[in-house]
């Protein structure tokens, strides 16, 4: 019997952007691991990026796992950290142009992953999913 919970019956635009953020954290890992490669893991190792690399992906990861859970705050922390990201992008790639092709598609590919995720996370349904949670842990 399936429990009556909300949090068991989430919409298909909860399911779709928590694949799609899986699979960015999946890119994520790729994109360390390339980056790794191209400048000899001794020498990435002793840089903090790889660090700040890792340390983003494991946030991300909480945060779709709480997401999953119907934590609304998630969803927003998460809305907040693309945009602290996305201001930061033209950083990267001034740097990343100057180096590895493969890195700027695999950044592009990942980046448009979390733009399709939160059309999803902020879909109708979505939203109303996040409120019958809350409301069902309320009482």
């Amino acid at each position: 019997m399936i429990p009556s919970s909300p949090i068991y019956h989430k919409p298909k635009s909860i399911l779709a952007a928590k694949n799609i953020l899986y699979a960015a954290v999946f890119l994520g890992a790729v994109i360390i691991l390339v980056i790794g490669m191209s400048r000899g893991f001794q020498n990435f190792l002793k840089t903090p990026g790889w660090i700040a690399g890792t340390a983003s992906l494991v946030v991300v990861f909480i945060f779709v796992k709480q997401i999953e859970l119907g934590k609304k705050w998630a969803r927003t922390l998460f809305l907040i950290f693309f945009i602290l990201e996305a201001l930061l992008t033209p950083f990267k790639l001034i740097s990343l142009l100057k180096g590895n092709f493969l890195l700027d598609v695999l950044f592009l590919i990942q980046a448009i992953l979390q733009i399709f995720a939160l059309k999803f996370l902020f879909a109708q349904k979505s939203t109303l999913w996040f409120i019958s949670v809350r409301s069902a842990s309320k009482q």
